[in-house]
C-alpha cells in the first residue's frame, strides 16, 4: 500500500515534468524546422 502511494506521487510529479520536457523539445524542433525552411 505504501509503495502504491509512492508510485502515485511519483506519477503526479513525473507526468507534468515529462509533458513539459516533451513540449519544450517539440517547440525547439518546430523552431529548427522553421530555421531550415528559411535556409
Amino acid at each position: 500500500m505504501n509503495m502504491w502511494i509512492c508510485a502515485q506521487s511519483w506519477i503526479q510529479v513525473c507526468i507534468p515534468f515529462g509533458t513539459l520536457l516533451y513540449f519544450k523539445a517539440d517547440e525547439e524542433d518546430a523552431n529548427m524546422t522553421q530555421y531550415r525552411l528559411r535556409l
